[in-house]
């Protein structure tokens, strides 16, 4: 069931053309690296040329091969889907099948249930998981990649010739630890600031109960966080040692795109399947955003491979300037006072945003959008520059020249454009954004209908009278938007990333985050944070120490 797809592609002399599809070979957002491995993309973060790690082509599925996948159980859906764009001269396909089930049918987790809220309205919960975190899939499915290919590396190794793997993230959720906590020959470095609050119900900032776990305290704000970071990743060129790489777990890395993909696929399916009457070559769906960068790639891009979807409705802050991004051809950062970016309205979407007080010659300062927003300019250039039939190789350049201008222009000028008409009206073919202010969604307006956006708690079943986290909520009052608006009963499918405090499933799934929670808090004891200077080459320093104490444990 996956799709016939030629071996050919932009480059005929490439060493890959012989055991990767080009769906399996990666290129750069900036268009000057091409030929790279899906391992690449795993533990690089970012291509040599600065840019974001993409697949050379998207391939699109008949409608045949779609209805064959909706046979298929969840598991099975991330082993087509992860097929298509890992090689299995990388994997083999009986080492990835494996890979598949641990990732997505876990015994303490649950495949994301589809909710009807009203006739065309449903949501899909992302917090079955161990963590009760919307993230628990895609960062096991991360953490099962690399505990694979470190196994590959190091068959043989001994001591200090064995490849390690330092993840650094900023103040990240527990999912990570969870993902990653006790793996052999990986460090969690976990940067905070000193002024961030900590959040009790996520337990596992400072009491990290994986010993392969260090939280390192900044004398500075989040901000110096991310110039830390960005100077990391710049200055070491992802390495701290010949056997040492620096990695991230954020959505920046591209394996939890492939999970994000693996959502919505079987998000769609399992609408099919309540609706029999559904018919992919004459029905469409809206997917439903609840933050620009939430999946906005993910859904984008199984779109692109033929799924039947309609539009993607993003629900952003009141300013997003990706609003009049799409109305003015023109994208400009929203700048708060002191000259920092504006952030997105959902702190748990910040991966990828970087501060405006770039390092220098940092290989990331020019990435001052979002992960997944650098990712679909490419996607919009390449269609653009397609209209030349120039052929691939000169797309594929051409469409990383676009990202990269605009990126500069971002960094000199605070905003880029007006870009060509062309570029956003391929945009609106794909996606509707929808101004959603989220600091006035109040407890009372939380299952907005479809005319006022505000409380219609009697048209919901009772055991949905709300209090749902601010994204879910943004999802549904988008969704309603967008149904008064089409005037047609196109079915949504909107996310719920976070638990309700009153729904039909919190006793289940509060009960596994509190054994969760409980989890990191018992045998192990609680690792002391270490607080360290605001200066890159400190903290640099740090994680080569804790590091060291990592290896050494792990040959014991």
């Amino acid at each position: 069931m996956r799709p016939s797809e030629p071996h050919e592609g932009s480059d005929p002399e490439s060493p890959l053309r012989n055991t990767h599809t080009p769906s399996q070979r990666y290129i750069s957002t900036r268009g000057q690296d091409n030929g790279l491995l899906f391992e690449n993309s795993l533990f690089d973060t970012f291509t040599p040329d600065g840019g974001l790690f993409i697949p050379e082509k998207v391939p699109v599925l008949t409608p045949s091969e779609w209805q064959g996948w909706s046979r298929l159980s969840f598991q099975d859906i991330a082993f087509h889907l992860l097929s298509i764009f890992i090689s299995p001269s990388e994997i083999p396909p009986d080492d990835l099948r494996v890979i598949a089930r641990r990732s997505f049918a876990a015994e303490d987790s649950v495949v994301p249930p589809l909710v009807r809220l009203s006739e065309s309205l449903y949501l899909l919960e992302l917090f079955h998981g161990p963590k009760g975190l919307p993230e628990d899939m895609e960062l096991r499915l991360l953490g099962n990649l690399f505990e694979y290919f470190l196994a590959k590396r190091n068959a043989g190794k001994k001591g200090k010739d064995r490849h390690h793997i330092a993840v650094l993230d900023p103040a990240d959720e527990p999912a990570i630890a969870l993902a990653l906590g006790d793996r052999r020959d990986v460090s969690i470095i976990r940067l905070q600031s000193e002024d961030e609050r900590e959040d009790p119900a996520q337990g596992a900032n400072l009491a990290a109960a994986s010993k392969n776990i260090h939280t390192l305290v900044v004398k500075g704000s989040v901000d110096d966080c991310e110039d830390i970071i960005d100077m990391l990743f710049a200055v070491t060129s992802r390495s701290l040692g010949p056997h040492l790489n620096l990695a991230t777990a954020s959505s920046i890395n591209w394996a939890r795109t492939l999970s994000q993909m693996v959502i919505w696929i079987h998000a769609f399916f399992a609408l099919k399947r309540v609706l029999p009457s559904f018919d992919m070559e004459t029905n469409k769906v809206r997917l439903v955003l609840p933050t620009r960068n939430f999946d906005i790639i993910a859904c984008f891009l199984v779109r692109r491979m033929g799924l039947p979807i309609d539009k993607i409705v993003i629900a952003t802050g009141e300013r997003d300037p990706l609003v009049s991004f799409w109305a003015t051809c023109r994208y400009k950062r929203q700048v708060r006072q002191g000259g920092l970016p504006e952030l997105p309205d959902d702190p748990s979407t910040q991966e990828g945003v970087q501060s405006r007080q770039q390092p220098p010659n940092s290989r990331r300062g020019d990435v001052l959008v979002t992960s997944s927003f650098e990712r679909l300019l490419w996607y919009l250039a390449r269609e653009f520059v397609s209209i030349a039939h120039m052929g691939d190789a000169w797309n594929l350049r051409e469409a990383g020249v676009e990202v990269t201008k605009w990126l500069r222009d971002l960094v000199e000028h605070d905003a880029f454009g007006p870009v060509y008409q062309d570029i956003t009206q391929i945009g609106r073919r794909n996606f509707v954004a929808e101004r959603i202010a989220l600091q006035k969604l109040n407890s009372s307006q939380r299952s907005a209908d479809k005319t006022s956006g505000k409380a219609d708690t009697e048209s919901l079943p009772a055991d949905f009278r709300w209090d749902v986290c601010e994204a879910t909520a943004a999802g549904v009052v988008a969704s309603q938007r967008s149904l008064s608006r089409t005037g047609i009963k196109v079915p949504h499918i909107s996310l719920a990333p976070v638990a309700y405090r009153k729904t039909r499933n919190v006793g289940k799934a509060g009960d596994r985050r509190a054994s969760a929670s409980s989890k990191w808090s018992s045998s192990k004891g609680k690792a002391p944070a270490q607080r360290i200077a605001n200066d890159w080459q400190a903290v640099r320093a740090a994680i080569a120490e804790l590091v060291e104490s990592d290896s050494v444990r792990d040959m014991e």
